[in-house]
């Protein structure tokens, strides 16, 4: 398991994980913020959840989270932590 927040340029995060990571990514997204909803455009998802969107980058087999709004920026951090610690 190898998951990772990375820093972006414009301030923002994006949470990278390896594709067999996806199952735990998920059930941890729902079990903080409750069912979403994705719609798929070529190799990305727009997600829907707690009143945000996210877009999962799903581009050569390494899956990214990111968010597209400031409020929305702390899932991704949120999601991480606990997520790291699960992987070591």
């Amino acid at each position: 398991m190898a998951i990772e927040l990375m820093a972006l340029g414009d301030g923002g995060v994006s949470l990278e994980f390896d594709t067999a990571d996806f199952p735990v990514v998920r059930d941890r997204l729902i079990a903080l913020f409750g069912p979403y909803t994705a719609e798929w455009v070529i190799d990305f998802a727009l997600i829907d959840i707690a009143g945000e969107r996210l877009i999962l980058n799903d581009e050569w087999d390494d899956p990214c989270l990111l968010a597209t709004t400031p409020r929305g920026e702390d899932m991704p951090r949120q999601l991480a932590e606990p997520l790291a610690v699960a992987a070591e």
